[in-house]
This record gives C-alpha cells, sequence and structure tokens, in this order.
C-alpha cells in the first residue's frame, strides 16, 4: 500500500514540476549553487581528512585515552568528543556522519552514538554567522542574542539526553564503549588504498547531500505556490521544508522584527527537513534511531525560542 502512496505522491511532483517549470528551475538552482558554493567547499576535505584518519586507526587511540579532565567532564570518549567538535564546528550532518562511522567500527557503543546524535548534528557557525546575521540581518542590531540563544539550546539538549541516557545504564559512557576494534597489521596497510576509499566514500557523500538539497529546494518552491495565500507564514513551512531557501523567505516576510528572528533562530536550530535526510542518508547500515534524533531537534527549536524571546528582552 505504501508504494501506491508513494507512486501517487511521485506522479503529483512530477506534474507539478510540468506545470511549474519556473519554480522547479529556480529552486534547482538555488540548491545547486549553495551546494557547490558553500557546501562541497567547506565540507569535503574535512570529510576526506576524517575518513583517512579512520583509516589509520588515529580514532582507536583516541577511544583508548579517556583519563582527560574533558572527558570525565562530559561523559564522552575520546571518539565521542571528536564527533561532537567536528558536528559542531563543520555543519549537517558531518557530526552524524563521524558518529555513524566510529559506531560501525565499534569505537563508540549504541548508548554513546545516540546521545551524541541528540546534540552533535548542527550548523556550522560560519553559516550562522556569514549567510544568517551578516548576510540576511545586516541590517539590524537585534540579533545579538541569536548565537547566545542557538548554543543555549544545544547545551540544554545535550545535558537532557546526558541526564537520559546516562540513568538508562549504571555505567559511564567512557567505560561503556566497545573496544573490539583491531587494528590491521602494518603490512596491509597502503597510503594509495587509504586515500582512495577517503576520497570516493566523501564523494559518495557530498553526493547525496546535493541531491537532497536540491529535492527540497524544488520541493520548497512548489510549496511556497500552493501556500501562498496564508502569508506571511507560509515562509516558516518553507522554511522547515529546506533551511537556506527558507530563511531568505522568512527574511521578505517578516522582516527584521523581533519575530521574525527569533523563528529564524528556532528554524535554525531545526534544521530543515533536508537536513533530516541528508542524515538519514549517513546514518544508513547502523541501527541508530531517527525518531531520538527527530525528537531532540525538536525539543532543541523549542527550547532555543523560548530562549531567543527571552534573551531579546534582555538584549533589547
Amino acid at each position: 500500500m505504501k508504494t501506491i502512496y508513494y507512486g501517487i505522491l511521485s506522479l503529483f511532483l512530477t506534474l507539478c514540476i510540468l506545470l511549474m517549470p519556473r519554480e522547479a528551475l529556480d529552486g534547482a538552482s538555488q540548491g545547486l549553487l549553495l551546494w557547490f558554493n558553500r557546501v562541497v567547499p567547506a565540507m569535503l576535505p574535512c570529510m576526506m581528512l576524517t575518513s583517512f584518519c579512520m583509516e589509520t586507526g588515529l580514532f582507536h587511540r583516541l577511544q583508548t585515552r579517556n583519563s582527560s579532565r574533558l572527558q570525565k567532564i562530559t561523559g564522552l570518549s575520546g571518539g565521542g568528543l571528536y564527533a561532537a567538535f567536528l558536528g559542531l564546528l563543520c555543519g549537517y550532518p558531518m557530526g552524524a556522519k563521524i558518529t555513524a562511522d566510529l559506531y560501525k567500527k565499534n569505537l563508540l557503543d549504541r548508548r554513546e552514538a545516540c546521545h551524541l546524535l541528540c546534540f552533535c548534528n548542527q550548523l556550522s557557525p560560519s553559516f550562522l554567522i556569514e549567510y544568517v546575521l551578516f548576510g540576511l540581518y545586516a541590517d539590524t542590531s537585534s540579533t545579538a542574542f541569536f548565537l547566545p540563544a542557538m548554543y543555549l539550546g544545544i547545551l540544554f539538549t545535550q545535558l537532557f539526553y546526558h541526564i537520559r541516557f546516562s540513568r538508562s545504564v549504571n555505567i559511564p559512557f567512557v567505560q561503556a564503549a566497545s573496544l573490539t576494534y583491531k587494528k590491521e597489521a602494518s603490512e596491509t596497510f597502503t597510503l594509495g588504498k587509504s586515500l582512495d576509499a577517503s576520497v570516493i566514500n566523501s564523494l559518495e557523500i557530498i553526493a547525496k547531500i546535493g541531491g537532497y538539497m536540491i529535492f527540497f529546494s524544488v520541493l520548497a518552491k512548489l510549496l511556497s505556490r500552493f501556500i501562498a495565500p496564508i502569508a506571511p507564514w507560509d515562509a516558516v513551512l518553507v522554511t522547515v521544508m529546506e533551511l537556506t531557501t527558507g530563511l531568505d523567505t522568512l527574511r521578505q516576510s517578516f522582516g527584521p522584527t523581533l519575530p521574525g528572528i527569533c523563528l529564524a533562530c528556532a528554524l535554525c536550530a531545526f534544521g530543515g527537513l533536508s537536513s533530516v535526510m541528508q542524515t538519514a542518508s549517513v546514518l544508513k547500515g547502523t541501527d541508530l534511531s531517527m525518531g531520538s534524533y527527530l525528537r531532540a531537534k525538536i525539543l532543541q527549536s523549542t527550547v532555543t525560542l523560548f530562549l531567543a524571546f527571552l534573551l531579546c528582552l534582555f538584549f533589547r
């Protein structure tokens, strides 16, 4: 029955593209340019280097060194700290990809991987600062609360799920991780094969991300045509569908007003359905729960919206 529904939906979308070619072309162009100009230069080198580090067994060494103060404070293993750091720094879906790769190699147990997935997959600071603050809202001084609300929301989500997952098993994360990873013998390691595997794996992931960005940009443009009568709230639905395309629409609909900026902050915390599908694509081959990830993103966006309205009263 599901295949029938999906077939009808595919036929409907195809007809929409044929009947509204201008919107479809604009959406595809925006998604492609965004992917090529921003995502590929920012993420592809990091993906290749991360994959190469895994091929060399570096994360196994990080995993086994659990005595640092930061690891004791956070309750994360060495590999978990690395996944959290790169996920917060590099943007979607690097946090989920590194977590999934470490989990596949048994360098993280399932509990720590699920915990990481709830907070380490975020928009990069460069995207937030360059595109959102300096690009869309550069003409207003009411954005001082934007970054504090975003990162306080991430911190709240991390603490909430840390407590939740810590109570599920009576052992800390750093002791629960499986150390069944076996380092390959030195004679089997070759630089060429490792680099080749890293490049191919990274190109596959970056191509998937581009495909999802283009697809959801087209959907967002088509959706904006159908729900135009409910303006300005149509911009919110478009942003939920695809973040980058939608943020520009949100800025045009609400202007540089405090409600509009607070909504943009909350939607940036969620990331959009495009980022959800990107995350799902890099989690294939694992049993990590997308349901937990979605609930965490909804919680984070709700808390971020509340914090944004609260902090804007302080910064005004």
